[in-house]
């Protein structure tokens, strides 16, 4: 073929691309109108609009109160099913050996789909962003930090949802049908929130003395964050969320009238991680094979990733539900499921192929040793990681009892003719700290959890 027909065969292509995916972008476009802008401005009672709303005290406001989970969601499930909908001729045979006959490189192909989409879902998220800085402008005016917020949130926002269109991507040219490319596509995005939840309940339950994500009774939060909060920048769908709740909107404090600074490195770092996903994608679009297409459960390795992740996520859910009743009981309940799944597991596994029937598959022999080795040793342990006191500047205990012992200010509760009072007290000395670790240490010692 020659070059003039060769380009434009690609030409045709990545418009053939666009038209194909621009009913997928509208939709997407219409659903972030009514969250983002619609949310800020058309709600009564809760509009930028509205002076009892902003007090004048609001600079601005991109995404209402409550609506930064559904943005996030919404741009999540945008960027993933853009991404099947653009590869999903990989699993066609006929349509992928038209595609094929072109002319046109493999390489090619990919590349006009992930321009395409790119160019779409930019601009299905900057409408949104737009019309909302528009109404932002038109209520409240301009103010310093405005606009950086704007081109923050729609980085960010478009950056999650290309990160999950790579990874729908990937799903598609590892599978063979439609069904389990979704399958493969949400599993492969859903494994770094799994293992991080898995690894939650395990410290949850097992690690007496363990902070992550546990609340104290008198509130108001977790000691710590939980073990999903803490590893959230390395979890496609999660890691620009506490950026995306902070930035959305400035209501100016005393102290200061400058918005928060923002912090470039985890979105950064996942532009890089999205153009890796890219190259991966391309590689995988080099080595797929034709016939794949129409065929389910021929890829070895996706399916073996594909049971890791429903296996850890399943067993540590269902321990942590027992395990708050009876530890035993969870441990043999957890052992359970991880055994049903991996029974589940072995049909599409043995179809996938006899040399990685013969075996058992990687994913379940890690999950058993993590339920296993966990639950047999750390489960006797206890979480004695205390600071020395030089990295120790004070302590808050908490003191619940007689309101004569009382010293500094304190919350009251009553129920029927019984009450107790309680606070929390500061402690910088050193005798002081050194008093409080002991406390701690002994707790530890002697919470030793049995079976």
């Amino acid at each position: 073929m020659k070059r003039g027909d060769v380009s434009a065969a690609i030409r045709h292509d990545l418009l053939r691309a666009l038209r194909e995916n621009i009913a997928l972008a509208v939709c997407g476009c219409f659903v972030l109108l009514i969250l983002i802008p619609f949310s800020t401005a058309a709600i009564p009672g809760d509009s930028v609009f509205d002076v009892s709303v902003t007090h004048e005290q609001m600079k601005f406001r991109f995404i209402a109160d409550g609506f930064v989970p559904a943005v996030l969601i919404a741009a999540v499930l945008f960027g993933f099913l853009f991404g099947i909908a653009s590869f999903r001729f990989v699993l066609d045979s006929g349509r992928a050996q038209t595609l094929f006959s072109f002319g046109i490189s493999r390489v090619r192909l990919c590349f006009n789909r992930f321009a395409s989409g790119a160019v779409l879902i930019a601009a299905a998220i900057f409408v949104p962003m737009t019309v909302s800085l528009a109404l932002n402008l038109a209520a409240l005016g301009n103010y310093p930090g405005l606009f950086t917020a704007w081109i923050w949130l729609w980085a960010g926002l478009f950056v999650t949802a290309t990160a999950a269109f790579c990874v729908a991507s990937i799903g598609c040219l590892l599978a063979g049908t439609l069904p389990e490319a979704l399958f493969f596509g949400a599993a492969l995005y859903a494994g770094p929130y799994a293992i991080s939840y898995a690894a939650g309940v395990f410290l949850k339950q097992l690690l007496w003395g363990n902070p992550f994500g546990v609340a104290p009774y008198l509130g108001p939060g977790p000691l710590a964050p939980s073990a999903t909060e803490l590893f959230s920048f390395l979890n496609p769908a999660l890691f620009f969320y506490d950026d995306l709740a902070s930035h959305r909107m400035f209501y100016r404090p005393l102290e200061t009238d400058i918005p928060d600074p923002i912090s470039p490195a985890v979105l950064l770092a996942w532009i890089a991680a999205t153009v890796v996903l890219a190259l991966l994608a391309l590689r995988l679009m080099r080595r797929r094979r034709a016939e794949q297409a129409g065929f389910a459960w021929k890829c070895p390795a996706a399916l073996h990733v594909c049971a890791f992740v429903p296996t850890v996520f399943a067993g540590a859910f269902v321990f942590g539900l027992a395990a708050d009743a009876s530890l035993l009981f969870g441990v043999a309940l957890g052992l359970v499921v991880v055994a049903l799944c991996f029974l589940l597991t072995q049909r599409p596994l043995a179809s996938a192929g006899a040399a990685s029937f013969r075996f058992l598959p990687v994913a379940v022999k890690i999950a058993l040793i993590l339920l296993l080795a966990v639950g047999a040793k750390v489960g006797y342990g206890s979480y004695l990681s205390l600071p020395s006191i030089g990295n120790v500047a004070s302590v808050d205990v908490s003191y619940v009892g007689a309101p004569n012992a009382l010293a500094v200010p304190a919350y009251g509760s009553s129920s029927s003719t019984d009450y107790y009072f309680s606070a929390s007290y500061t402690y910088t000395s050193d005798s002081d700290v050194e008093r409080s670790l002991d406390a701690h240490r002994a707790f530890a010692e002697t919470g030793r959890r049995a079976l």
